[in-house]
């Protein structure tokens, strides 16, 4: 692992056309490459949460739709029993009414 000061001292030196030894252009590379590998960190991190929760939100959208499509169906077994209800109790009304004619 190469220090940030050399690499950086490396680095100037290079930019400023100053010759390098073979050493010295290992060493920048390899801080080069460090220092790449610590940008990328965050947003793979990033990328990975985002995923994490793109993940969540659609588990979470699925239970919903699960849900509304119970509510939905309960909703029309409670109108139908509704509607059996009211029938039955024409039905009742009716029968009493002979009997009591």
């Amino acid at each position: 692992m190469i220090s940030d000061k050399i690499g950086i001292q490396l680095h100037d030196k290079a930019t400023k056309s100053e010759p390098l030894t073979d050493k010295e252009k290992v060493q920048l590379e390899a801080w080069y490459a460090q220092q790449d590998s610590t940008e990328s960190y965050p947003a793979k991190t990033a990328d990975n949460a985002a995923v994490a929760l793109r993940l969540q939100i659609e588990s979470a959208l699925s239970q919903l739709m699960k849900i509304t499509q119970r509510i939905q169906q309960v909703a029309a077994e409670n109108e139908a029993i509704r509607l059996e209800n009211q029938s039955i109790k024409l039905q009742l009304a009716k029968s009493l009414g002979r009997q009591t004619a």
